[in-house]
């Protein structure tokens, strides 16, 4: 983390009544390359991430500057989590980010204000790869949910399993 302070004195070299608003703190970290693990089992720290969603939210955050691959490390169990893809910045059709499950299972127990278990949100160059992806709800449950213009996006190699499903739910 890089951290920035900005600060003035003297603005139109007068005396500054208010000093309050005179200063400005900006954390910067650098976006991502390389190789990674979501490994549940590990905290986050490194190279690791400790869950999914702690992936996304530095990929949304931060971006990348280079291909980026997460190898899932499957060695508790289920990760019961989320994926939430957003428009990660410098992602390109060079720049693209692959998550490797590896045969490892991302479960999400739905709700009706949480129905989806892979969200991809005008995210592009994306793939995941050998994931299981499982509801743990019995009436609600989107796997993969594509809005808001996502594109070259790709999910292969990956089972989708929805069959905790015994009822559907209107709306």
């Amino acid at each position: 983390t890089y951290d920035f302070t900005f600060w003035s004195s003297m603005p139109n070299n007068v005396v500054d009544s208010n000093t309050f608003n005179d200063s400005l703190i900006v954390s910067k970290r650098v976006s991502l390359s390389g190789d990674y693990t979501i490994n549940q089992g590990q905290p986050t720290a490194g190279s690791n991430f400790n869950s999914f969603t702690e992936a996304a939210d530095y990929l949304n955050k931060y971006g990348v500057c280079g291909p980026v691959v997460f190898n899932v490390i499957d060695t508790l169990g289920n990760y019961v989590d989320t994926l939430y893809l957003k428009d990660i910045s410098g992602t390109s059709a060079i720049n693209t980010v692959t998550f490797k499950g590896n045969g490892a299972t991302l479960a999400y127990n739905n709700t009706a204000n949480s129905r989806q278990i892979v969200t991809f949100e005008s995210t592009k160059y994306v793939t995941i790869d050998g994931l299981k992806i499982k509801t743990l709800a019995s009436n609600y449950g989107w796997a993969v949910f594509m809005t808001k213009g996502a594109q070259y996006d790709s999910i292969i190699n990956c089972t989708i399993d929805l069959t905790t499903i015994t009822s559907i739910t209107a709306n």
